[in-house]
């Protein structure tokens, strides 16, 4: 079973960004010996940013600490 506060999904309906360069962007993580694509961090904060909920403005702060410490895009 999934540790659930290891993994968090964030479905977001409407995307600023065409689909295939959220393909082509997207990251790959392991799973249950599965290969499953997300979307990379700049794309993520693209996408939050297009929103007004204040959970993706605080998301979109976490997000770019995240990038400025170095970590995978």
């Amino acid at each position: 079973m999934l540790d659930q506060m290891k993994y968090v999904s964030d479905v977001l309906i409407d995307s600023p960004i065409p689909y295939q360069n959220l393909k082509d962007h997207a990251l790959y993580f392991e799973l249950n010996d599965e290969k499953v694509p997300v979307v990379s961090v700049r794309d993520l904060i693209e996408m939050k940013l297009n929103t007004e909920r204040a959970q993706d403005i605080a998301d979109v702060r976490h997000l770019r600490s995240i990038l400025k410490d170095g970590e995978k895009d």
